[in-house]
């Protein structure tokens, strides 16, 4: 007999239990989500310890009923949504965590200095987010990611190379010269629909800053699927 054959006959047995323990509830009151519930929430020391790697060393199990009930959700979209607000929920939950864990995790504007925009600073910012913000660097990282990689795909036709170093790469800027007053040229990556309009401030020196504004119409976007 063949693995996939005894595979199919082990997923056979499995279900035959599954159902047979399903019709032992009837006329019990007692539906099988129940009993689940209470097998993951009890207090009792038999349950508590038959679930107690479940987080740790089961967890690869563990997660395979996760999946299993996140296809579930996806079936309709009616319960897709549900399982999106369900996600945007947990995520939410983590990113409040992790503030709250490091109440500092910003910087407050009266402080900046010319040498805020330096190359040091900015790697330490970089690891500050990183470090203590976890989960959002994550989940802005890969997002940026698959965005910049979805993009060269389509323009080139294949896949683009080391993305991220190239976004560090253009995100540096020269150090900031106070002694000067000539324009500092800032090189940013390319991005499309993007215009850079002038303005001037109204104090007695005058300078020309760039004003990142969007052609499009913002009442056009959408909100990000989680």
């Amino acid at each position: 007999m063949s693995s996939h054959q005894s595979s199919i006959r082990s997923r056979r047995h499995i279900d035959l239990l599954a159902l047979k323990w399903c019709q032992s509830l009837e006329g019990s009151g007692v539906t099988p989500k129940e009993v689940i519930h209470a097998f993951l929430t009890s207090n009792d020391e038999v349950l508590k310890h038959r679930r107690g790697r479940w987080g740790v060393t089961g967890w690869a199990s563990t997660l395979e009923i996760l999946h299993s009930i996140k296809n579930i959700a996806k079936y309709k979209s009616e319960s897709l949504e549900l399982w999106r607000a369900f996600i945007l929920a947990e995520a939410q939950e983590c990113i409040t965590s992790d503030l709250e864990s490091k109440p500092q995790s910003y910087f407050s504007s009266n402080k900046v200095e010319p040498d805020f925009l330096d190359t040091k600073q900015m790697e330490a910012r970089d690891a500050h987010i990183q470090s203590d913000m976890p989960f959002l660097y994550a989940l802005v990282y890969n997002q940026l990611s698959n965005a910049i990689s979805t993009r060269a795909m389509l323009t080139t036709g294949g896949p683009s190379f080391d993305v991220w170093d190239n976004m560090e790469n253009n995100r540096r800027v020269p150090d900031f010269d106070s002694s000067t007053e000539e324009d500092i040229d800032v090189e940013c990556p390319e991005l499309d629909n993007i215009e850079y309009i002038p303005e001037e401030d109204s104090g007695a020196k005058t300078r020309n800053r760039a004003s990142l504004v969007s052609s499009n119409n913002f009442s056009n976007c959408q909100e990000a699927d989680f």
